[in-house]
C-alpha cells in the first residue's frame, strides 16, 4: 500500500516537473538574432579607409539571456562573380554574444570594382536547438586603377608623335587619356594602348602623360581614373617645309586616275598675271551733230466776222518759208507753186497742211457764229 502511494506521489511529481520544464523551456529560449555588421550595409569603399586595411567584422547577439549560448558565428564577402575574397569565424561560448572579424585588403583580392556581398550567419544552442540565422550588406567597392605604366613617344614616318603605353592589370578597364604638355587633354577615351597626335603643333617640343578609367559603381559616369603617368620625354615636331617657290603648283596623282608616275609626271605651274598698269577703257571719238532749226509760220490776224463765210484768198501774208539747206550728198526736187515761189516737196506739204488747217477752223468758226445769231437775247 506505501509502495503504491509513493509510486503515485513520484508520477505526480514527474507530470508536474515536466508541465513545469514544459511550460517555462519555451519562456526562455532564444526567438532571433541580431546582427552588426561593419562596414555597414551600403557603404562605399575603399571610400576614406585604407584600401589595404579595412576592418570587416560582424557581431551576433541572441535574446535569450538563460538556458542557450551562442553555438557558431561566421561571414563571407564575395565578389561580382560569386569569388570570396574575405571571411572570418567565432567558436561557441556559453553566452549570448559572439562577434568575428578580419582585415580586408581591398587592392589585391578585389579586381573588379562593383557590388559585394556581405553575408553573416550565426547559429545558437542551449536547452533547446534554434535554426541559424543570416543577415545580407552590400559593399560597393570603387578602387581607382593605376596609372599606366611604360609611356613612351616617338615620331612616325610622317613626324607626327606617336604615344604608346602598357595596358593596366584591372579586367575592368575602360580605357585610356592622353594629355600633351602645351595644352592638357588631347583624345577621348582610347580603348587602345596608342595615341596618334595629328594635331601636334609644327616646329615644337612636346611631351605626354597618359591616365587609365575602370568601371565605378558608384560615380555618375560609370567610371573612376587613375593619376596620370609621369611625362614622356620631349620630342621635336618637325616645323613645316619653306615652300620656297610658287605655291601654286598642281601634280597628276595616278591613284586619282592622273598620269603614272615616273619622267612624264611633270609639275605644272600655275601662273598668275599682275599687270603693272591699271587697264583703262578705251576712248571713243566725239561728233557733234546739229539738228535743223524748225520753221516759223506766221497766221494772218483774225478779221471782225461779217456773217458770211470769207473766201481763201490764192495770196496770203504769209511769208514764203525759207527753203531748207539741202544736204550736198543728197538729191532734192523743187516744186514750183504759183506765183513764182519755188518750194521743195517737204515745203509744199506743210503749205498745204497750213491750209487745211485754216480751212478746218473756219468752218469752226462759222458754225460757233451762227449758234450765237440763233441764241435767244
Amino acid at each position: 500500500m506505501k509502495v503504491k502511494r509513493l509510486l503515485g506521489s513520484l508520477a505526480v511529481a514527474g507530470t508536474l516537473t515536466a508541465l513545469s520544464i514544459g511550460t517555462a523551456v519555451p519562456a526562455f529560449a532564444a526567438q532571433h538574432i541580431n546582427f552588426t555588421l561593419t562596414p555597414s550595409d551600403g557603404t562605399q569603399l575603399p571610400g576614406s579607409l585604407d584600401p589595404h586595411n579595412i576592418r570587416v567584422a560582424v557581431s551576433a547577439k541572441s535574446d535569450c539571456v538563460l538556458l542557450c549560448t551562442m553555438a557558431s558565428l561566421s561571414f563571407t564577402v564575395k565578389d561580382p562573380d560569386g569569388k570570396v575574397v574575405a571571411s572570418g569565424s567565432a567558436p561557441s561560448n556559453t553566452g549570448n554574444f559572439l562577434t568575428a572579424s578580419t582585415a580586408w585588403d581591398t587592392k589585391p583580392t578585389a579586381t573588379k570594382n562593383g557590388n559585394y556581398s556581405f553575408v553573416a550567419s550565426a547559429a545558437q544552442g542551449g536547452l533547446t536547438t534554434q535554426p541559424s540565422e543570416s543577415q545580407t550588406g552590400t559593399l560597393k567597392v570603387n578602387n581607382p586603377p593605376v596609372a599606366p605604366t611604360g609611356v613612351q613617344t616617338t615620331l612616325d614616318a610622317s613626324g607626327v608623335p606617336v604615344v604608346t603605353w602598357g595596358a593596366n592589370p584591372e579586367p575592368d578597364i575602360k580605357g585610356y587619356q592622353v594629355f600633351r604638355s602645351d595644352q592638357g587633354l588631347q583624345s577621348g577615351l582610347i580603348t587602345t594602348t596608342s595615341f596618334r597626335d595629328t594635331s601636334a603643333p609644327k616646329g615644337q617640343d612636346v611631351g605626354y602623360k597618359v591616365s587609365a578609367l575602370r568601371f565605378s559603381p558608384i560615380d555618375p559616369s560609370g567610371m573612376t581614373g587613375s593619376g596620370t603617368s609621369n611625362q614622356t620625354a620631349a620630342v621635336s615636331v618637325p616645323a613645316p617645309p619653306d615652300p620656297g617657290g610658287p605655291q601654286n603648283v598642281a601634280t597628276a596623282d595616278p591613284a586619282k586616275g592622273g598620269a603614272p608616275a615616273g619622267p612624264m609626271k611633270q609639275p605644272v605651274t600655275l601662273g598668275v598675271i599682275k599687270p603693272s598698269t591699271p587697264i583703262t577703257a578705251p576712248t571713243l571719238p566725239t561728233k557733234v551733230v546739229q539738228l535743223p532749226q524748225p520753221n516759223v509760220i506766221q497766221f494772218a490776224p483774225l478779221l471782225p466776222y461779217s456773217g458770211k463765210i470769207p473766201e481763201v484768198p490764192t495770196t496770203s501774208n504769209v511769208p514764203p518759208p525759207v527753203a531748207a539747206q539741202a544736204d550736198p550728198g543728197t538729191q532734192s526736187t523743187v516744186v514750183a507753186l504759183p506765183g513764182g515761189v519755188k518750194v521743195t516737196p517737204v515745203d509744199a506739204v506743210k503749205y498745204v497742211a497750213t491750209a487745211a488747217f485754216l480751212l478746218v477752223a473756219a468752218v469752226h468758226i462759222t458754225r460757233f457764229a451762227r449758234k450765237l445769231r440763233n441764241a435767244a437775247v
